[in-house]
């Protein structure tokens, strides 16, 4: 990892940008709308985030932007910060910390945020080497056990 993503990384307030995810969640729950959060470590143009809300129909909340600032783009399509759990926040922030290090490591790594008819559901994928390493997809309806799990399976796989 060259020195500049190395202070990227570092500039990221993760627990204030996992604040603004789990307010994703609410607004999913609301609208039901499918929101899709990206870091895309095979992008070569240093825009590596993905924050994607499809309104289903409504152009009002239809919302894409690709960055390279995280916190921008989350605060931007999530305006406001949902009461959560401390804990809860900081934990996610630190499984967005490591995917922040593995996308720049050249991995793609996914959250969708959909609603399945009567609640929100979570759906975490995965891959990398352009297509050489075999893709790891956890879904279920708790994002952070979605998100940490997908976190033990890829470390488990690049430990093994």
């Amino acid at each position: 990892m060259d020195s500049h993503a190395d202070s990227k990384t570092q500039s990221i307030d993760w627990l204030e940008a996992a604040k603004h995810i789990l307010a994703a969640s609410a607004i999913v729950r609301r609208e039901k709308v499918l929101v899709l959060i990206k870091f895309d470590g095979e992008r070569e143009n240093g825009n590596i985030y993905t924050v994607d809300i499809d309104g289903n129909g409504n152009d009002l909340l239809d919302y894409r932007q690709e960055t390279s600032d995280l916190y921008g783009a989350v605060s931007n399509a999530f305006p406001f910060v949902a009461a959560t759990n401390e804990g809860e926040a900081k934990a996610l922030g630190e499984v967005l910390r490591k995917w922040d290090r593995w996308a720049r490591d050249g991995y793609v790594l996914g959250l969708q945020i959909f609603w399945t008819g009567d609640s929100v559901f979570y759906s975490v994928y995965i891959l990398g080497e352009h297509g050489a390493f075999e893709r790891i997809g956890v879904r279920g309806s708790a994002l952070l056990d979605v998100m940490i799990e997908s976190a033990r399976q890829f470390e488990g796989r690049i430990e093994g």
